[in-house]
């Protein structure tokens, strides 16, 4: 069923793309995220240089920003964020 219902979309043009999703293996670098071409991570396709949040935090000192969800590069731990590109 699920397959017939996709061969319709397709079939009859339904869906319109307007975005390219990819995914990236990538590491935390201080403050900036490297995104690699490949997951043993030997050449970067292009570096994310993220901002702090300016605001002061009241729970915390510490302010955030997206790289902190990245697993820093000295880990060896890799992630895949996803990229949406249009």
């Amino acid at each position: 069923m699920p397959n017939n219902f996709c061969k319709q979309i397709v079939d009859g043009r339904l869906l319109k793309a307007k975005a390219v999703v990819g995914f990236f293996p990538a590491n935390r670098v201080g403050d900036d995220i490297e995104l690699y071409t490949d997951e043993n991570r030997t050449h970067v396709l292009d570096v994310f240089h993220t901002l702090r949040q300016q605001a002061e935090s009241r729970r915390t000192s510490r302010t955030s920003q997206l790289a902190d969800f990245i697993a820093p590069k000295e880990t060896g731990l890799c992630r895949l964020p996803g990229c949406d590109l249009r």
